[in-house]
């Protein structure tokens, strides 16, 4: 599994090259729901049980929208890098209803943050990652409760190198949940 950390360089080399066959080529193969509405790095749909979700967030303008939005969902992770917290993305997050141990959700991420309107209930919160030079995935798991109009953050902090890039320090105040700064 490849993992990005995410610079503003990478990011905008990476779109140049890739987004315009991505895309089309997700669609054509079905990747997604014909519903499912894009942005350059972020996917809002529905799981095959209907549980609205948003996928995504590399972008800084992709994670103030969905951080503007956080409220119509109930769960919310963040994948980072340990010690540097960069953000991760291909981070293969799989969340699992703990009552009747049935997944929920089991799919690589589109960027560093997933938020889902989960039913309130107890989860298991896993995801797998493999570092740059890694010879073996990390997996991590927490369990969390899910409450009826709350909104429960998870943080998985994964071992890697991965550097925050300087223009990437400000815009969340070096919290995975923080606010946007003003002006950004």
């Amino acid at each position: 599994m490849n993992h990005r950390s995410l610079s503003q360089a990478a990011i905008l080399a990476t779109a140049a090259l890739v987004l315009p066959l991505a895309t089309p080529l997700a669609f054509a193969q079905g990747a997604s729901a014909p519903s499912a509405t894009r942005s350059s790095y972020f996917v809002r749909d529905k799981t095959a049980d209907g549980l609205a979700y948003v996928s995504g967030g590399v972008s800084i303008g992709d994670r103030q929208a969905m951080h503007a939005e956080q409220k119509k969902y109930s769960l919310w992770v963040a994948t980072v890098a340990k010690p540097s917290g960069a953000y991760l993305a291909d981070v293969k997050l799989k969340i699992v209803d703990a009552k009747s141990r049935q997944a929920v959700v089991d799919r690589a991420l589109e960027g560093p943050w997933y938020m889902i309107a989960l039913p309130p209930g107890r989860y298991e919160v896993q995801g797998t990652f493999r570092a740059d030079g890694a010879s073996a995935d990390q997996t991590l798991s927490q369990t969390v409760n899910v409450a009826k109009g709350a909104v429960r953050q998870v943080v998985l902090r994964f071992e890697s190198k991965a550097e925050v890039s300087p223009e990437m320090r400000s815009p969340f105040g070096g919290n995975p949940f923080g606010a946007p700064a003003k002006g950004q």
